[in-house]
């Protein structure tokens, strides 16, 4: 395994772990799908009373259960339902146990479709995105997703991403290599981001075994979104 390789994997830990949702991390790093059938009913009551006013987890909606004897983690989604302007809506929780089950706040997933046309073809884009996102936020920073790694580098490449103590730089061949491995998963019919938001900025994640990670500075509401720095995340387990 190269230094870069080594670096970009680090960076994957730290994304899955930091930048992800709880939800969202364990989608990704979950390979079992059970629980101890002694760990159900205290998990049950763990969600019900850390779930919003109306939302149920039903048991059937688990989509991740891993289990020891001295841990064990769930995540759970609630029923989907269509929200305004064709906007698909649920509820995802990931919850734990050591001692005694907790659970993380819970949090509102939407999903939409848009049409971006990419090497003059339309092509069906389906956005996740968070309840910290606006809609419109959602589809621009897609949209400079897709035209920064369409587009070639003609000058400087943008900064990659520091990690802990690491200082930012440019990586003009990294950037260029991961373009390269990005736009295949470009012209896949349909296209998958997920998109979350927090107080430093926008991050954007193409869901693959080399996803491309791109933050975009925190910005007003209207404004085109910055591309602040890049990873090429390399998916682990």
């Amino acid at each position: 395994m190269s230094n870069r390789d080594i670096t970009r994997t680090i960076i994957a830990l730290s994304l899955l772990g930091c930048w992800c949702s709880p939800a969202q991390a364990s989608r990704i790093q979950c390979d079992e799908d059970w629980l101890a059938p002694t760990d159900e009913h205290e998990l049950a009551r763990a969600v019900s009373s850390a779930a919003p006013a109306g939302v149920r987890f039903d048991a059937e909606r688990k989509y991740c259960r891993r289990w020891t004897p001295k841990y064990a983690y769930a995540s759970l989604e609630s029923g989907h339902r269509a929200g305004p302007d064709e906007i698909e809506e649920w509820w995802s929780i990931g919850c734990r146990r050591r001692i005694a089950w907790t659970c993380d706040r819970a949090i509102r997933n939407r999903r939409m479709t848009i049409t971006h046309t990419i090497a003059g073809a339309p092509h069906h884009v389906t956005i996740e995105f968070d309840e910290d996102t606006p809609v419109a936020r959602a589809a621009a920073v897609t949209r400079a997703t897709i035209i920064a790694l369409w587009t070639d580098t003609t000058s400087s490449s943008p900064l990659e991403c520091a990690l802990g103590p690491d200082i930012e730089k440019e990586d003009r061949a990294g950037w260029e290599e991961m373009q390269k491995s990005a736009r295949a998963s470009l012209l896949d019919t349909p296209m998958q981001v997920e998109v979350t938001s927090n107080a430093n900025g926008t991050q954007v994640f193409l869901p693959s075994r080399f996803g491309p990670y791109l933050k975009f500075i925190a910005a007003a509401a209207g404004s085109e979104p910055r591309l602040e720095c890049w990873a090429n995340v390399i998916v682990t387990s």
